[in-house]
């Protein structure tokens, strides 16, 4: 007998944070995930969000040193059921101008 195993549902978003710069400007860039008016903290690289299906927005900025909101940049996109959608955003070379967002997947 055959038995498959049961496939996992998720309807989720991946957001992947990669910070261009040195490591020193790094380690006092912390980065803020922000999805329809939530903000979480994070670290830099690949966090995972459960989220309903339908319209959502997304904002990534960073605080650096005890500064707020650098690089902020902003997108909308819309979830199905069962679906994963992978964001990435990058900070700009220039610490104080706003990064870049897109859609992965």
């Amino acid at each position: 007998m055959n038995e498959t195993a049961p496939q996992i549902e998720a309807t989720e978003l991946e957001v992947r944070l990669r910070f261009k710069g040195s490591l020193i400007n790094e380690l006092f860039a912390s980065p803020r995930i922000t999805i329809d008016g939530q903000t979480h903290k994070a670290k830099w690289g690949t966090r995972h969000f459960r989220l309903d299906p339908g319209k959502h927005s997304v904002e990534v900025c960073f605080r650096y040193l005890f500064l707020l909101r650098f690089g902020r940049k902003s997108i909308e996109f819309s979830l199905d059921q069962n679906q994963i959608r992978k964001i990435e955003y990058a900070n700009s070379s220039i610490i104080f101008l706003p990064g870049s967002i897109r859609i992965l997947a």
